[in-house]
This record gives structure tokens, sequence and C-alpha cells, in this order.
């Protein structure tokens, strides 16, 4: 298996090992990686994702393109994989870099699962329940996480800020409006100063002067009675001389 992964790890079948349990050269095969990865899917219920790259995972001094694949990465379980038969020039890098980023690190090795697929899983359940919680992230990871959420909180509420100016200062504009209309207009007078009660027009102001001159006539010369109106009495007397002719009449016909 290749610092890139463990696709040049094992032969393409079977690799061996000594067991000290059979005679001296006699091999048994062991699991290969894929058997190992497929019974962490089967045992965790998820399907880790193979030879994955983080970007913070980079070996030290490496360039831009230097990368350091894991075997398996298992977002839910927040668990990462690795397959060693042997120690890799940069597994310290894994066990520093991986818990810093709060993940946990499972190292597996042959000689750890058997050779056999039932010995595997109970040896992987063993070292599963031995994990510790996924650990909390470092403090540079932790306070960048924070420094983006600042910026992000910051820029909505600068959005929010900008929407909002519009609005009051509309709000503002209607406001001042509503109060100037609603102000009584100041008359101007001919000095050109105002005393802030409107001024009633020269029409106005001629029909005011010719109601009260009526009202002042008619307190001065009262209306005549009807005694001393002509009129009244050439109606008197011709109702009387009405009535007189016909008495006469009434006594004409009754003597005759």
């Amino acid at each position: 298996m290749t610092d890139d992964g463990f696709a040049g790890e094992l032969p393409a079948g079977r690799r061996t090992r000594p067991n000290s349990d059979r005679a001296v050269g006699e091999r048994s095969a062991a699991l290969s990686a894929g058997d190992v990865l497929a019974l962490c899917d089967r045992h965790l219920d998820e399907v880790g994702r193979r030879n994955h790259l983080f970007g913070w995972l980079r070996p030290p001094g490496g360039g831009a393109d230097a990368w350091l694949p894991v075997d398996a990465y298992y977002p839910r379980n927040r668990l990462v994989v690795l397959y060693r038969a042997r120690a890799r020039t940069h597994d310290q890098v894994y066990r520093e870099l991986v818990p810093q980023h709060g993940l946990r690190l499972l190292v597996l090795s042959p000689d750890e699962l058997g050779t056999t697929a039932a010995g595997a899983r109970r040896a992987l359940a063993a070292m599963l329940a031995r994990l510790e919680p996924s650990p909390a992230p470092a403090r540079q990871a932790a306070a960048e996480h924070e420094d983006v959420w600042k910026k992000v909180s910051a820029r909505a509420a600068g959005a929010a800020s900008s929407r909002s100016r519009p609005a009051a200062a509309t709000s503002s504009a209607r406001k001042t409006k509503t109060e100037t209309e609603s102000r009584p207009a100041r008359a101007t007078g001919q000095n050109g100063a105002t005393d802030g009660v409107p001024q009633p027009s020269a029409r106005e102001r001629a029909e005011r002067f010719l109601a009260t001159e009526a009202a002042r006539r008619g307190r001065r010369e009262p209306a005549p009675t009807s005694a001393d109106s002509p009129l009244v009495g050439v109606a008197v007397g011709l109702g009387l001389f009405l009535v007189l002719l016909v008495a006469v009449i009434y006594i004409a016909s009754s003597g005759g």
C-alpha cells in the first residue's frame, strides 16, 4: 500500500503472512483492504468515502498539489479509517491533524484483524467500541469558524441596515409632508408680515359690510304697522261696504 492509498499494498487476491499457530513456512491468506473497508461499512451502517482528500491534510513542506488521502472517511460517524500493513512516513501527520479537526481516527492492520471475516468483524467491533467520542476541534479551527461566523453575521446585519434606510427615509419624508399640509396657511399683510390667521377676501369683506349696514338700519327704522298702511284702510272700508250691501239685499227680499 502506498501513501496515495491502498491500491498497491496487496496483490490481486490475498496477501499471506506468517501464522504462529501453523508450522514454519506455512502461510494463510489475509483479508484485503477492500474486504476490511467493506466490513467497516456494514458495521457503521454507512458507506465510507474511499481515498478521501481533506483540504487541511497535507504533508509538511508539500507543494500546492500535495495531498494525503485517507483510506475511508465516514462523515456521519465522524471517523477516518487507515489500513496499514506497516508504518508510513506521514502517519504522525494523520494522528495530529485528524483529531484537531474534530474527527476520530482508526488505524487497522492485518495482524489485528486476523484471516477470517468472522474474526475481523469481532476485532473491528471491539476496536470501534474502544474509540473515544469525537474530539472537539482545535482552538485554531474553532477560532477560524468563529471568525467566519462573525463575518457572515456582519454582512447580514449590514444588508438588513441598508434595506431599512430607504424605508426610514420614505417614512420621514411622508411625516414631514403630512405635518406641512396640516399647518394653517399664514396670510401676508400689506407690510409683508404674517399673523398666522387666514384673511377674508375682498368680496367676503364687502358682503359682511352690507349685512352689518342692513342690520343697523333695521334697528333704527321699524317696519310700518297695519294701522299706518293706506292699503289696509281701503281693504277694511271695502269689506264694510260689502257687508252693508248684503244686509240691504236680505231685508228687501224678506219684506217683499
